[in-house]
């Protein structure tokens, strides 16, 4: 008796397992599948991290009574860079994430930039930035 008991005990704690396991994988694809971020809060994730790239990098190297006037020429452009980031920008979506590859320049005064980003989760993860001269 004992060893039918263990032994249906243990067919019902192995079907469980399977069902939790099956659950947690489906819950898992679905909630991929929701927060996979769209076009358009990419664009703003980079745009806001170009932006502040070049307030940080670009108007910082320039002349000190210059600096003002970079960052209000930066801060009017906001709309634009949206815009150029949008146009350069190209969105692979696997379903359950996106990869999303931008090529940027803006001659003479930056040097193109190439960025790879991985989207999931409602979050962006920039994973390589290559500068070409």
């Amino acid at each position: 008796m004992n060893k039918q008991f263990y032994k249906y005990f243990s067919f019902i704690v192995n079907k469980l397992i399977k069902t939790v396991v099956k659950i947690t994988a489906i819950s898992l694809i679905v909630v991929l599948i929701i927060t996979n971020p769209g076009t358009n809060k990419y664009e703003e994730y980079a745009s806001q991290k170009l932006i502040t790239y070049l307030k940080n990098d670009l108007c910082v190297q320039i002349a000190d009574s210059l600096k003002s006037p970079c960052y209000i020429l930066i801060d009017t452009a906001s709309p634009q860079i949206q815009i150029t980031v949008s146009q350069n920008t190209k969105q692979t979506n696997f379903i359950l994430f996106s990869i999303y590859n931008t090529e940027l320049a803006i001659p003479p005064i930056t040097p193109s930039y190439d960025f790879a980003t991985l989207g999931i989760f409602e979050q962006f993860f920039t994973y390589k930035t290559e500068t070409n001269e």
